[in-house]
């Protein structure tokens, strides 16, 4: 077997599973806003979810609380990571039940997120959230890889 120095590419994928949810969470909330020293674009989610609630002859009442939960739901997620990554750090915790719970929510979402596009017929947003799926699925493979190369005792 291959035997590596440093193997901890988990902790690197935590921190892009972490990034990932917090700016795409916060992205709901800061569209255009001129934070001084940067404006955050982002996606006109606004427009695009108003789009698929009329063509659904729903509400257009309905847009704002879906985006205020989206964004709640996956900032909450990026702090599953969070504390992975901060019991990585200052505990020396190798426990990767946080992260795999992580993981297992973000497919979980992904799931629900590829279930609403097929609904409003998105099928640049499926790909996207499929992908992802991929994505994640190979975040774990990697850290179940890297708990089997961990020397034993």
């Amino acid at each position: 077997m291959i035997k590596t120095k440093n193997r901890n590419f988990t902790s690197y994928l935590a921190l892009f599973w972490l990034v990932f949810w917090l700016f795409n969470g916060l992205d709901k909330f800061l569209y255009q806003t001129d934070m001084g020293v940067l404006t955050w674009y982002g996606k006109d989610r606004g427009w695009q979810f108003l789009t698929y609630i009329t063509n659904m002859e729903l509400s257009a009442n309905l847009v704002g609380p879906i985006l205020w939960f989206a964004g709640i739901w996956e900032v909450a997620i990026s702090l599953f990571f969070a504390i992975f990554l901060w019991l990585q750090i200052f505990s020396k915790n190798r426990n990767l039940n946080i992260y795999n719970a992580a993981l297992k929510i973000s497919l979980l979402t992904f799931t629900g997120f590829c279930a609403f596009d097929i609904v409003v017929g998105d099928r640049a947003e499926l790909l996207e959230h499929s992908i992802y799926i991929g994505i994640a699925g190979v975040s774990y493979l990697i850290s179940y890889i890297e708990r089997m190369m961990r020397p034993s005792g």
